[in-house]
């Protein structure tokens, strides 16, 4: 469960040495039960900091219960805008006084011993990053969804630079990997991943302009190009439960999480970043936007409603950009202003509100 900081001794107040920050990912009705999952799971003291990026009401309401059941009460940064994935975390690199910041989706739960494997990993080693064993769906713990990686840009032939991602062991058994040791790896998804916060400074912090896709990707390459190690460590297992449908209250950060444009300008900045020329693997990348939108929200509608056609109707709902999330949102949501809430450049603005333990809103 999560402990009260240890007591003061003669050498002052001693302080967690990690910050766990909670941020969200494509949906909100899973963070109460993240939560739950890290109270109980958690048995290395951390300061707790949630940044609430335009939850739903009734969500917000059932998180307050929780954060009430804590031992500590976690510092609230809360936007009533929606954030993309990378400001969000911005947002708590800024608001993070501990050695160590774990990031964790809000739509993840834990292994009890997770943090201490991490810290004792990242002490060890002196890595910049540690990943954990991350696996996918229910039942938790059973299936890999990444079990550290590659992540490069290699040279071709006639000037070509061609980035390389692969995920290993993906949709692999788990087995029991807890007597492994930790080692180096490349790759280090956002799921969860336990990073040095002197780290930040060094790289420039996370790039906003990589608004949804890839960008740990861009982040494990920034670590490495500034001499950081990244670590995999298979003693520490977390879960990711992606959504089989979406409540009302997720649809519309879904759409915008995933929307076209957000996709398309991600793969852009990455290829330019990274100078990527000539890639094929780009193409791929390319052809795969909206397959989430699709899956998730498309298919789940037009089943609903009695639709057979979902590749056709699933292309029109995925018309490239800002066009297709609003057909989404004027079809499905029927206002325009909720529209106005999910135009990707109007996405953000205003400064958060921090509520820090013990401070009422």
């Amino acid at each position: 469960m999560l402990h009260s900081p240890p007591g003061p001794t003669s050498a002052g107040p001693l302080r967690p040495q990690v910050t766990v920050a909670v941020v969200p990912r494509e949906t909100f009705t899973r963070a109460p039960e993240c939560i739950r999952s890290l109270r109980s799971s958690t048995d290395h003291p951390f300061d707790l900091l949630f940044v609430d990026a335009g939850y739903p009401a009734a969500v917000r309401t059932e998180l307050d219960e929780v954060f009430a059941s804590l031992p500590r009460r976690p510092t609230v940064v809360r936007t009533n805008h929606y954030l993309t994935p990378n400001q969000a975390r911005n947002l708590a690199v800024r608001h993070c006084a501990t050695p160590f910041l774990t990031f964790v989706d809000n739509d993840v739960v834990f292994r009890p011993g997770w943090l201490d494997a991490m810290l004792d990993c990242a002490t060890a080693t002196g890595a910049a990053v540690v990943t954990p064993l991350t696996c996918q769906g229910e039942p938790t713990h059973t299936t890999v969804h990444c079990a550290g990686g590659l992540a490069r840009v290699v040279e071709g032939p006639r000037r070509s630079r061609r980035l390389i991602e692969v995920m290993f062991d993906q949709g692999q058994p788990v087995r029991d990997q807890r007597a492994d040791t930790p080692r180096p790896t490349e790759l280090a998804e956002f799921h969860c991943m336990l990073v040095r916060a002197d780290i930040f400074s060094a790289v420039g912090g996370l790039d906003e302009r990589m608004y949804s896709t890839k960008e740990h990707i861009d982040f494990c390459l920034a670590v490495r190009q500034v001499g950081g190690d990244i670590y995999f460590d298979p003693r520490a297992v977390v879960t990711y439960l992606p959504p089989a449908s979406l409540t009302r209250g997720d649809r519309l950060f879904y759409c915008l999480r995933w929307n076209d444009l957000w996709w398309l300008l991600s793969l852009r900045r990455l290829a330019r970043k990274w100078r990527v020329r000539r890639d094929p693997g780009f193409a791929h990348r390319y052809r795969a936007i909206g397959f989430r939108r699709t899956a998730v929200f498309v298919k789940p509608l037009l089943r609903r409603s009695g639709v057979s056609s979902v590749p056709v109707l699933g292309r029109l709902v995925g018309l490239a950009g800002v066009i297709g999330e609003k057909g989404v949102n004027l079809l499905v949501f029927g206002t325009w202003r909720l529209w106005t809430l999910a135009v990707p450049l109007r996405v953000t603005g205003g400064d958060p509100a921090v509520r820090r333990e013990g401070e009422p809103w």
